[in-house]
């Protein structure tokens, strides 16, 4: 799960481009930091009624950066490339953790589900019954059986809660994943 969020999340993805992007931007202060020479030649034929003559020459140029080779871009993309690069290292690890508490809390719902509806629903259910069927008989209060009925009541909210709080899970660890649901 946090591969599938790592790989398809665009919060991250946008922020990897980023990180792209300056050290590109490095490249190019880099290359523009180096000094071009150009050496160029040159021919002449000359032909006249009584002179003619070849002149030929080349010619060598570079440009003498005394006070500026471009360490103030090469610097400033430098800074912000290892910022980019400490911006993505942290959006990764916030969505490994968010992917690690997100799926903690599904188990975690999941298996309250689980436990209420084997265990305390059809428990309550049989103890509103029973009690139903004993206040009918007379053999139980009306304290007795609304305190049974209230009973079966806390434990259907529970369930429900629980429900809900399953489902919230459910769309977290879709929404860390860059999943959507239909």
């Amino acid at each position: 799960m946090q591969r599938r969020a790592l790989a398809s999340r665009p919060d991250l993805l946008a922020a990897r481009s980023d990180q792209a992007r300056t050290t590109a931007d490095l490249r190019l202060q880099e290359a523009n930091g180096k000094v071009d020479y150009t050496l160029s030649g040159e021919y002449h034929h000359q032909q006249g009624s009584t002179v003619g003559g070849n002149v030929g020459g080349v010619f060598f140029s570079v440009p003498l950066p005394f006070f500026n080779r471009n360490q103030g871009e090469i610097a400033r993309a430098t800074v912000q490339q290892e910022q980019s690069g400490t911006r993505t290292r942290a959006l990764e690890a916030q969505i490994a953790n968010e992917a690690s508490t997100a799926f903690s809390q599904y188990t975690a719902a999941r298996d309250v589900v689980r436990s209420i509806e084997g265990q305390m629903l059809a428990q309550a259910r049989d103890v509103r019954t029973a009690t139903e069927y004993s206040y009918r008989r007379g053999e139980a209060s009306f304290v007795e059986f609304l305190d049974a009925v209230r009973a079966f009541n806390d434990t259907m909210q529970s369930y429900n809660q629980a429900r809900a709080d399953y489902a919230h899970s459910l769309f977290d660890l879709d929404a860390i994943v860059g999943k959507e649901r239909p």
